[in-house]
Parts: C-alpha cells; structure tokens; sequence
C-alpha cells in the first residue's frame, strides 16, 4: 500500500535525479577551465508519518487534498527540488528551481517553484522579478526545505493556513545597519498561479492579486519579523459553494439572497498579519510566532495562530519540544429560508460550506535531530493533537465519528546537495 502510494513521488524523484546527474557533470567539466557561473544544488526529504485515528486523515497544508490516517504513509512529508542559479555578474542572477511533492492535484508531478531574475545593485538594495518564493510569514519562504527546518515539517496549527508557495511578479528589499544590528525591508506584488483543494472541487487562485511587505531586524542571535499580506481573489468558489448560493438566491428570499452575497469570493480580500521572533545561538534555538488570518467573505472563517519550539543541540543530536494553538471565528451567516422541506436542505449545505474552514485545537510536539553525516539529517517527532469535534479545517476525509484527537508520528530524512 505505501509503495503504491508513493509511486508518483519515486517516479517524479527518477526524472530530477537523472537532470541533477547531467547537469552537475556538466558543471564539474565547467569547474577545470576555471570558476563556473552555473551552479545546480538540491534538496530533499524521504518521511514516513501515520496517524492514530483513523476518523480523519491529517494533510500536511491546506495544497493537499489528502492525508496520512492510521497506516504509514510517506505522502505528506516527502519531496524533492532542484535549484539552478547562473550568475551572469557579480550583481546578476538567474535562478530556475522546481520541486515534485504532493499537491492539489493528488500526485508528485514537478511544479515551477521560482523562475526569477536577481539584480543586486549595491549591498543594500535587491530586486527580484519572475516566479518569486512568498513571504507571508517568518521562514515561510523556505519551508519545503526540510533540512533547514528543526522540526520534521513547519508547524501545522500555525504555517498550514499558509496556502500559496510562490507569486509571478516581483519584490524589493532593503537593508540598512541600525545600532547593532541589521535592518531589512521587503515589500511584493504579483499574481498567484496556484490552486487549493476545498469542498468537493478545487479553489483557483490564478491570476488573483498578492501584495505585502515585512520588517525584520536581527541583531546579534536575534531576529524579530512583523510582516502583513492581501490577496485579492479574482474567482469565486468551487461549484459546491456556487451550487448553494444559486439555490439561496433563487429561492427569492432577500435574507437568503444575503446570504449568498456573504459567501461570495470573488472580488474579496484576505488578509494576513504576522509576528515572529527567533534566538539561534550556539546550542539553543527557540522560535515563537504569531498569525491571524482574516476574510472579507464569509465563505472561510477567520483564524488566529501561535506557535512555540524550542531545541539544544547535543553533540549531533538535538532534541526539540514543541506548542501550538490554532482557533477560527464561527461565521454567523443565516439564510432565513424555514427549517422543513427545501429549505432544510440549503440550510444543511449552508452549515457543512461554513463548517469546512473551522479549526479549534491545540498541538504538543516532541521530537529529536540527528546531524549524522554532512548535509544530512534523520528526524523523528511525535505530535499529540487536541481539538474538538468540529476542527476539520487541517484534516481529509473525516466521519461522523471524528473526535478531533489524534497522534502524529513521523520518520524523516533530509538533505542538500
């Protein structure tokens, strides 16, 4: 069964492997007529999770229509990119990087993650334009870098709302000394090119707006970040959520009609808000970040979120313990239509569209990083999920008999090269 499942991802690995083989031959032959403008690195992450509860499957982020239930499964963690960087001068870059994981569309094909040009025209200003990586919250950019993350996978109360990995557009950052320390400011804007799983059918985020900005100051092992994002939705939800609001619309009752005006997307912003704070010194690592997400529709609920992690390397070995918290607003949104006959009917749909973005739970982690070679790393972690009945916004396939608690165990292997 894990082999089946994890057919697309070894085939999809197969074809970037023979690319990285070709590539780095050509480099090396590049390397012994002097220094090579081309350089190609990768990284990748082979992971085994499961589940306890078998009521509900748990998804890695809001991209994946599926998750891992209570059979091993090395669908939602594992993944593999590659990165090309030419630089054509000191001040000029090229970078193309694809990756295959598990996406929307339930399999490993390879997406187009960055295809940008970089220009660095003094050491305080950096221009990027193309397929840009986003930064909606702290260290949300290199999140599919498994290696670069202590925990097996960015924390899924807090980064799993983080639903869009990349923007065709451009941004700017600027970096100025202040006291001590390092001042920098980013701000973007562009179009997303992606797509989400929701309800019965897919969200299109294609062609809607993105923009944001962020400040981050880091002086000596600290790094604060408070940053702030919209996106301006260009559709409008899958057909499950159109299909109800025809039926609320035509059922010619003006509270009805309301109703389905709330539920609309299109033309709507979404708003996220950030802070973050990092201690990276020697040993000791400790990260604590806040995030709320808010909507103008009423079609998904709004959402607050926290996290804390904290690890001390030992020796090779560092061990890691984890907390994080992830509540929604219920949407208040009535159709007014009586309780009995067809207006039962688009009231229960009403309440299932309103009920798929909730999320009320709370996570403890523990786990532990094991440096055993260079540029590779061997994880495990256990999280123990808390949250009510009704706290299905993180989850696939649940049942009626979903209690909201479960336990997460996950094997991992990252690496660079």
């Amino acid at each position: 069964m894990m082999i089946k499942k994890c057919g697309d991802f070894l085939r999809a690995s197969a074809c970037l492997v023979a690319l990285l083989s070709a590539s780095t031959i050509a480099a090396a032959q590049d390397d012994e007529a002097g220094p090579a403008a081309f350089s190609l690195r990768g990284f990748g992450t082979a992971a085994l999770a499961r589940s306890t509860n078998g009521q509900a499957e748990v998804a890695r982020d809001l991209q994946q229509p599926r998750g891992v239930s209570d059979h091993w499964s090395g669908k939602i963690d594992s993944n593999l990119g590659v990165q090309a960087n030419y630089l054509a001068s000191e001040k000029i870059e090229a970078v193309l990087q694809t990756v295959s994981r598990y996406n929307y569309k339930g399999n490993f094909s390879p997406e187009l993650t960055e295809a940008l040009l970089k220009f660095d025209p003094n050491p305080f200003l950096s221009l990027r334009g193309g397929r840009v990586s986003t930064d909606f919250f702290m260290h949300g950019d290199s999140r599919l870098i498994g290696y670069s993350q202590l925990a097996v996978r960015p924390n899924m109360d807090f980064y799993s709302s983080l639903a869009v990995s990349y923007l065709d557009g451009g941004d700017v950052q600027v970096t100025v000394p202040v006291g001590e320390g390092l001042l920098r400011g980013k701000g973007y804007y562009g179009f997303l090119a992606e797509k989400l799983p929701f309800a019965d059918g897919n969200l299109n985020l294609r062609g809607s707006r993105a923009s944001g900005a962020y400040l981050d100051y880091q002086q000596g092992a600290w790094q604060w970040r408070g940053g702030l994002a919209r996106i301006s939705f260009k559709h409008s939800m899958p057909a499950p959520v159109g299909s109800l609001q025809s039926a609320l619309i035509e059922s010619g009752v003006s509270s009805a009609q309301q109703a389905a005006s709330d539920l609309e997307l299109q033309g709507t912003d979404a708003r996220y808000y950030s802070l973050g704070v990092v201690y990276d010194r020697g040993p000791l690592l400790v990260q604590m970040m806040l995030g709320r997400l808010s909507y103008e529709s009423e079609a998904i609920q709004d959402q607050n979120s926290g996290m804390f992690l904290a690890g001390y390397r030992i020796g090779e070995i560092k061990p890691f313990v984890g907390y994080s918290r992830t509540k929604s607003d219920a949407s208040h949104v009535a159709s007014g239509l009586p309780n009995t006959g067809s207006g039962a009917q688009i009231n229960a749909e009403l309440a299932s569209v309103l009920a798929e973005s909730h999320a009320d739970q709370h996570t403890y982690s523990i786990g532990l990083r094991w440096d055993f070679r260079r540029d590779m790393a061997f994880k495990f972690q256990a999280d123990a999920i808390r949250g009510k009945s009704d706290s299905i916004y993180n989850f696939r396939q649940e049942t009626s008999r979903w209690n909201g608690k479960t336990n997460v165990f996950t094997l991992a292997l990252d690496f660079v090269f």
